[in-house]
């Protein structure tokens, strides 16, 4: 089977027989697995080419229109959008303990699952990676990889990462690496 009009940049969320994703025209959708028939769409105000999220019969999606939005994962109705300072591109958000984690060009953020309320922020430049909670912990990629508390926002740790660049030129691949500090 294969669904059209998908989101080459985005990967799919699938539960409870149904697959949650992006498409072309800023729009999140739900279909069914075995069939491909789009069960709801729902229409943002920018590209969204961030993976979906399903927790708790909720769909938790970025957007470039600076919002996260959760969207109730049987009807697609919004219940609630939290607007950061920044584009939300590529990274998924992570759900655990009733709070979401999720990053933006401005920072990483954490609300609360089911309403969307603010808890904390961590201001960052850039981010477009997807965190992983463990054991308290916030783990994710701006540049760095910073370790953060996962209740307060408070910085535990900071590791400098290499950078590896992989360039093709005619057949050849070199292998550049930089040291970001």
């Amino acid at each position: 089977m294969e669904f059209k009009n998908i989101t080459e940049q985005s990967s799919v969320a699938v539960s409870d027989g149904r697959v949650y994703t992006t498409k072309l025209d800023n729009i999140v959708c739900c279909l069914n697995a075995n069939t491909g028939a789009e069960i709801w769409n729902y229409s943002t105000n920018g590209s969204v080419q961030s993976c979906p999220t399903v927790a708790n019969g909720l769909v938790y999606v970025g957007s470039n229109d600076y919002n996260m939005y959760c969207l109730n994962a049987t009807t697609g109705a919004k219940i609630w959008n939290y607007t950061t300072g920044g584009a939300l591109f590529f990274g998924s958000p992570a759900v655990t303990n009733g709070r979401i984690y999720f990053g933006s060009w401005t920072g990483i953020y954490c609300l609360n699952a089911s309403t969307g309320q603010w808890i904390w922020n961590f201001p960052v430049s850039w981010e477009d990676s997807s965190p992983a909670v463990v054991d308290g912990k916030v783990y994710v990629c701006a540049s760095r990889l910073y370790c953060l508390n996962a209740s307060t926002g408070e910085k535990i740790g900071l590791q400098k990462l290499f950078l590896y660049i992989f360039i093709s030129f005619g057949g050849q691949r070199n292998n550049l690496c930089r040291f970001l500090g």
